[in-house]
């Protein structure tokens, strides 16, 4: 008969306690992994019920849109403001027809931005800001209507650094607003083919002539100044005065511009104030009389 033999107590305690420390190991992975596999789910779940919340708390909150635009100001005078009302008015309709109620529409208020700003108003985008009672507020940079530039008919306004304004008149209609004729370029457009409005008038000739007269307004003859002709501004980098009475005075390069053996700025300035005070060198009938050079060029030739 076999004989029977006892256990080994040993072996079996040493596989209990190697099972007891795999379970120890799990148990700790677990644990290791359990924090980060909560923090995700409540991330996940947030993101997923952001939205829905986000629209039900805007709906909630909306109030109708009303936009408080803060307009130029008049010299002065912070209460009132040069911009004519219609032209408010369309501001006011770009900006609602962009806007939305909702309180958390950024996407809104980036396009409503690019659109007024495309209108050429303001020098850089202006800035729009969410207050209470869904009112948006509307600050920026503005351009200043500074001349107006004559293509055909029309009078077409440009601000002081020669960029496109919105706005444009019939001949003459745009009060005493200097005057810019014979430009080398039509106005700007964009690429799309829209009116490039809040663009520099290309050429380099608009803003020249914005600067000579900036440079003659003080002068006691700066009323009688019809224009400033820039047809040989691009060829030949001259700028004309034209006179009330007909007359031309040829002013050469645009202010702080000068060339090598033109006269100075200051020079020119006196010389100009001499001319413009003598009716006979200023009639309708004579040629331009050139002041830029090293010597007042008059054609005597000419029937005073």
């Amino acid at each position: 008969m076999p004989r029977k033999t006892k256990p080994n107590s040993k072996g079996r305690t040493a596989r209990i306690a190697g099972a007891v420390d795999a379970l120890r190991s799990v148990w700790a992975w677990a644990n290791r992994l359990a924090l980060p596999l909560v923090v995700v789910l409540m991330v996940a779940s947030s993101a997923l019920a952001y939205g829905p919340l986000r629209r039900r708390v805007g709906a909630v909150r909306a109030d109708p849109v009303r936009v408080v635009i803060r307009w130029p100001a008049v010299a002065g005078d912070v209460s009132g403001t040069w911009l004519p009302a219609d032209e408010q008015d369309r501001l006011r309709r770009i900006a609602l027809a962009g806007l939305t109620p909702d309180p958390f529409d950024t996407t809104a208020l980036a396009e409503t931005r690019e659109a007024l700003a495309r209108t050429g108003w303001f020098k850089t985008p202006p800035t729009l800001r969410r207050r209470p009672a869904g009112v948006v507020e509307v600050r920026g940079d503005w351009r200043a209507p500074a001349a107006v530039v004559r293509t055909g008919s029309w009078d077409r306004l440009v601000a002081d650094d020669g960029a496109l304004l919105p706005l444009r008149y019939p001949e003459g209609g745009a009060g005493d607003l200097p005057v810019i004729v014979r430009p080398y370029a039509a106005a700007p457009r964009r690429p799309d083919g829209a009116e490039g409005f809040g663009l520099i008038w290309p050429g380099g000739d608009v803003p020249a002539a914005i600067r000579l007269h900036r440079f003659l307004r003080s002068s006691p003859h700066a009323a009688r100044i019809a224009a400033i002709d820039v047809s040989r501004y691009v060829p030949e980098g001259e700028l004309v005065v034209v006179m009330d009475t007909g007359g031309r005075i040829v002013w050469g390069s645009a202010p702080g511009a000068g060339r090598p053996g033109e006269a100075s700025d200051e020079i020119k300035r006196q010389r100009f104030e001499r001319v413009a005070g003598d009716p006979s060198l200023v009639a309708g009938d004579r040629p331009p009389v050139e002041i830029h050079t090293r010597y007042v060029l008059i054609d005597e030739s000419a029937s005073p």
